[in-house]
């Protein structure tokens, strides 16, 4: 009897883990331009889809300012124009606005000659424009990341990251998400890259599985 009712449980785990998950392809492009030695003109645009179609779940473009102190730390700032659809349904035709300010130190040190321990902090400050199914709120966002980079030859470079974010908004600071990703990265020459790999985004109500595919072009 009692394997039966851990069999019926497992069932009913992965139903309601199913329920529970969205899936979407992230696809970006990043376009950093040098104006000097120790200044780069930061440029980011995103397009998330809505699961495996090519139907838009979120647009955005970031931009900002770098200042490069050494090859092991810079920091940034910027403005970011985020384009979110309203609910994760593809019936659902209406976009959300949001503005967001963003702030980031960024340290990076070798471990070894060819492993690179990276550390990211990211403060934004987000304001909401109203919808049809919330009123328009501001929100202050805490974000960190830290990842480990390998070098395994000239071209290709492998990666692990996890990101944790915590939010304040409406009053309440609270859990934000957390993303858990694996990376390949594909150096086409000096200035190009294309990275590819997969994320675990754990939201306070849902599970998300994404597709990743971003190029890189230093200019």
């Amino acid at each position: 009897m009692r394997k039966y009712f851990v069999i019926i449980s497992l069932f009913a785990s992965m139903h309601v883990l199913a329920q529970s998950s969205q899936y979407t392809q992230w696809i970006g492009v990043q376009l950093p331009v040098a104006i000097s030695k120790k200044w780069q003109w930061h440029n980011d645009i995103g397009y998330r889809t809505l699961g495996f179609s090519f139907r838009s779940q979120q647009d955005l473009y970031r931009t900002g300012i770098r200042r490069i102190v050494n090859h092991n730390l810079s920091y940034a700032a910027g403005v970011a124009f985020f384009f979110t659809r309203i609910k994760f349904d593809k019936n659902v035709k209406e976009f959300g606005d949001e503005f967001r300010l963003w702030q980031e130190l960024l340290i990076q040190k070798k471990i070894q000659r060819k492993l690179l321990w990276i550390s990211r902090c990211r403060t934004e400050e987000r304001w909401f424009d109203a919808t049809s199914k919330a009123n328009a709120y501001f929100a202050f966002r805490y974000r960190y990341r830290t990842a480990l980079q390998k070098e395994l030859n000239k071209h290709w470079e492998v990666s692990i990251a996890d990101e944790y974010m915590l939010q304040y908004a409406k009053g309440n600071n609270s859990f934000n998400q957390n993303r858990t990703l694996a990376t390949i990265m594909y150096h086409l020459n000096k200035s190009t890259v294309l990275q590819t790999g997969y994320m675990y985004t754990v939201y306070p109500t849902i599970r998300q599985h994404s597709l990743l595919l971003l190029l890189q072009k230093n200019i």
